[in-house]
């Protein structure tokens, strides 16, 4: 039977992190906990009850949530990518393990509004173990969870999940299914995040100063400069741009902070509307728009920005 949630991603993060653990790791487990779904550990609870809609806790019924301690001691929930995971929490009594599905970012919101100090995430190992200040940070302001969802849809070839720098100029196209996707979770409106280069905001580094590693899986053109920005038609700042393999700029725009920060850990952010970015997209000099270049990404051309529109609520 397979797991009823295998959230590899996050997995794979909290592992990379637990082997080298840097700022960069950490705002990878950060980013993967803001989509998918996480499993609570509910071992020791009352049985649910089978109806035709499912399984159902009785009114009145027990329920005992997996939790400990976090580093410095104070309450952690733990959360699992994995039901396996969980296994590994009570290797002795594995047929008595429990769970429950959550959202993920529904979990962080959990442990921002209540008694918990920490998330824990895989707590048996790898594992990480997310604070609150930290989820406050993630949960912060403006966020397009719609669109980051879609961009996570299960694409026909995993490498291109999160293709390498040789390769990601070859990568012209994703599975129609996952386009389509993110083009109707864009046409729900809401808004994406512009990067904004630290030279352009007050106390910022001069101009033409490099601003920081760039980490970004999606195409580059030859000549593309470190950190390349480039100024909108009426616009008052620097907002993050890449070159596409045609050699055309486009646009980048991010669903969170979080994302921004995956990309470049110095860069500002501002919300702006999708119908906004959109339009500054189809405008010259740009030839389209590029989300979360940290990956999973998505390049939309022309075409694909102008169906938004034929798809957005009647």
């Amino acid at each position: 039977m397979t797991d009823p949630v295998d959230h590899h991603a996050l997995r794979s993060a909290v592992a990379a992190f637990a082997d080298a653990p840097d700022q960069s790791g950490y705002v990878e487990v950060l980013r993967h906990c803001l989509q998918g779904d996480l499993l609570l550990d509910l071992t020791g609870s009352d049985r649910p009850e089978l109806r035709e809609s499912g399984a159902v806790f009785a009114e009145g019924a027990t329920l005992t949530v997996g939790s400990g301690a976090g580093p410095d001691g104070q309450p952690a929930l733990f959360a699992y990518t994995r039901q396996e995971e969980i296994v590994r929490m009570h290797p002795a009594t594995p047929d008595d393990v429990q769970s429950l599905v959550q959202r993920s970012v529904e979990l962080l919101g959990l442990v921002q509004t209540g008694d918990y100090a920490w998330l824990y995430i895989d707590p048996v190992g790898p594992s990480c173990a997310i604070s609150r200040a930290d989820i406050d940070f993630a949960l912060h302001g403006e966020r397009n969870d719609a669109v980051k969802e879609a961009l996570e849809t299960r694409m026909t070839a995993p490498d291109d999940l999160a293709p390498d720098d040789d390769s990601a100029t070859t990568v012209t196209d994703v599975d129609a299914a996952r386009r389509d996707a993110v083009l109707l979770a864009l046409a729900q409106g809401g808004s994406l995040l512009l990067a904004i280069s630290p030279d352009s905001l007050p106390g910022g580094a001069p101009a033409g100063e490099p601003v920081g590693d760039r980490a970004s899986a999606a195409p580059e053109g030859e000549g593309a400069s470190e950190g390349a920005a480039a100024r909108p038609a009426g616009g008052g700042v620097n907002v993050r741009t890449t070159v596409s393999p045609a050699g055309d700029p486009v646009l980048l725009a991010f669903t969170s902070g979080l994302e921004v920060t995956a990309r470049n850990s110095t860069d500002g952010f501002a919300a702006v509307p999708v119908s906004e970015v959109i339009k500054d997209a189809l405008a010259e000099p740009y030839a389209g728009l590029v989300i979360n270049p940290a990956g999973p990404w998505i390049a939309l051309d022309a075409d694909d920005l102008r169906r938004v529109a034929e798809l957005g609520p009647r």
